[in-house]
């Protein structure tokens, strides 16, 4: 399972990149990418639901990835 989000994260990097990665830089970026999604921010910390997990936390993502890219 772990893989699989690894090499779907680390697809996405390489889509979005501007440069040229190898694959073990891509994985490890993935990899930071995936860690930090689990770190519980200040928005998790305040609210420990089921219903969080199952609605909320989905939109802090979408919220996140709607963001405009740091530089751009």
């Amino acid at each position: 399972m772990e893989n699989e989000m690894i090499e779907r994260v680390a697809k996405a990097i390489y889509d979005a990149q501007h440069f040229a990665l190898d694959r073990e830089t891509l994985e490890n970026m993935a990899r930071a990418a995936i860690a930090a999604m689990r770190e519980p921010g200040l928005e998790i910390r305040k609210i420990t639901t089921f219903e969080f997990a199952e609605v909320e936390w989905p939109k802090l993502i979408d919220a996140a990835l709607a963001a405009p890219p740091v530089g751009g």
